[in-house]
C-alpha cells in the first residue's frame, strides 16, 4: 500500500511538473511572437519577402520597403 502511494505522489509531481513545462513553452512562444519585429512594419514583410504589388503583380520588397515585381527572365 505503502508503495503505490508513493508511486501515485511520483506520477502525480511528474504529470504536473509537465504541463507546468508545457504552460512555459506555450508563455515563451507568445512573447517572442509579439517581439518580432519586421523589416518593412507597414507591409509586414521583411527585406526580400514575397509580396504582391500595387497592381496585383508578383514582387520582392526592395531596400526601401516597396514591393516591386520581379523582373522577367530574358530569352535566347
Amino acid at each position: 500500500m505503502k508503495k503505490l502511494l508513493v508511486l501515485a505522489a511520483i506520477t502525480l509531481t511528474f504529470t504536473a511538473c509537465k504541463k507546468e513545462k508545457l504552460q512555459l513553452k506555450d508563455r515563451l512562444k507568445d512573447k517572442l511572437k509579439k517581439e518580432v519585429v519586421k523589416d518593412c512594419p507597414k507591409l509586414k514583410k521583411n527585406f526580400k519577402d514575397k509580396c504582391k504589388t500595387k497592381d496585383g503583380k508578383p514582387g520582392w520588397v526592395n531596400k526601401d520597403c516597396n514591393c516591386v515585381p520581379f523582373k522577367k527572365k530574358a530569352r535566347d
